[in-house]
């Protein structure tokens, strides 16, 4: 199956994927690409940046980033072999040259793994822990274990002499902490700007992580972590904007946010907010905006059901209109007759 898209209306593609595939079918034929994850990058990546994208699924963010980056070079990550087949023909549809696919995983260690590719979802596949009852108990009824290669960055970085590394994209479902474990020497040495997934669901409950170590750890990492709001960045900068990051992320976030995490001297200076307000006060304007969507959606229904009950009560009235007239009540018997012949 094949769709027409376009990033950002300017970079039109070809994207092959399976239709039952729900994940590929996000992106419906005539579809204007631009979510807050490809507006950042749009923002931080530079015309010859060397990129990694870690869980490329069916190539879109791959995409993206070798059109960005025109001059560059993409290092484009899948371990499910169904979404890496379609991954290659979107890179040979569109003529993309500069991103290099391989069918592995990443994490904090090199070996194989085990993985669960769910079809109707592709984007919920993932990686298991050996006898995990977590991981098996919340699988879809129709995922396929298996197991995969894996490898780390620290790994790759090195057997492939990578000497410069602009950008990494991480969107591995609950696993992005193990990619960054594998890439602690990488991120020393080369100091990339890390825009990964933070998914509550995932992290918490799929993985068993504590989500307050988990922003601990991410934060530890790099000098500065910003939330990608959908209107700019809003910086974490201590622990009460991180408690109140997960409280929101959780009741308002849909349960996952996507975070853009940097060093100092980084070609983004997240010094300020993009959108001038601090941590707290943006998350409270985030609560009042899904508090009146909210009352919008009540009022809309209230309306519906007012609609509804009117036009209900105007053919009730022209009913019993019709039954009070003079030709209602004489037509009666062949009505009566009808019906028995019936």
């Amino acid at each position: 199956m094949k769709h027409q898209i376009s990033l950002f209306d300017e970079y039109p593609l070809i994207l092959t994927g399976d239709n039952n595939d729900s994940y590929f079918n996000l992106f419906p034929d005539g579809a204007v690409v631009t979510d807050r994850v490809l507006r950042c990058l749009r923002s931080i990546v530079a015309s010859d940046a060397i990129c990694l994208d870690v869980g490329a699924n069916i190539g879109v963010y791959s995409m993206a980033l070798a059109r960005l980056a025109p001059d560059g070079k993409i290092y484009a990550f899948e371990p499910s072999t169904e979404a890496f087949g379609h991954l290659n023909r979107n890179l040979a549809e569109n003529d993309i040259n500069n991103v290099e696919a391989f069918n592995c995983a990443i994490g904090d260690k090199s070996g194989t793994v085990g993985y669960h590719f769910i079809p109707e979802f592709s984007a919920w596949s993932r990686t298991v822990d050996s006898g995990s009852e977590t991981n098996t108990s919340l699988l879809a009824p129709d995922a396929v274990s298996t197991d995969v290669a894996c490898t780390t960055i620290d790994e790759f970085v090195a057997e492939n002499a990578i000497e410069r590394l602009d950008v990494i994209k991480i969107d591995v479902e609950g696993d992005e902490l193990k990619v960054l474990e594998g890439a602690k020497k990488t991120l020393e040495s080369l100091r990339p700007m890390v825009v990964l997934e933070f998914n509550c669901v995932t992290l918490a409950i799929i993985k068993g992580l504590s989500l307050p170590v988990a922003i601990k750890e991410i934060r530890g990492l790099f000098d500065h972590v910003h939330l990608i709001h959908e209107e700019g960045m809003l910086p974490i900068e201590n622990e009460i904007d991180a408690q109140e990051f997960l409280t929101n992320c959780m009741a308002f976030g849909g349960a996952y946010d996507d975070l853009l995490c940097t060093f100092k001297g980084s070609k983004y200076q997240p010094e300020s907010s993009h959108l001038g307000l601090t941590f707290s006060e943006a998350q409270t304007q985030r609560r009042e905006e899904a508090h009146s969507a909210v009352l919008r959606h009540d009022a809309e229904r209230e309306a519906l059901i007012a609609s509804v009950t009117q036009e209900r009560d105007q053919l009730k009235a022209e009913l019993e209109a019709t039954h009070a007239t003079v030709s209602w009540r004489v037509t009666k018997p062949l009505r009566t007759i009808r019906a028995a012949q019936r």
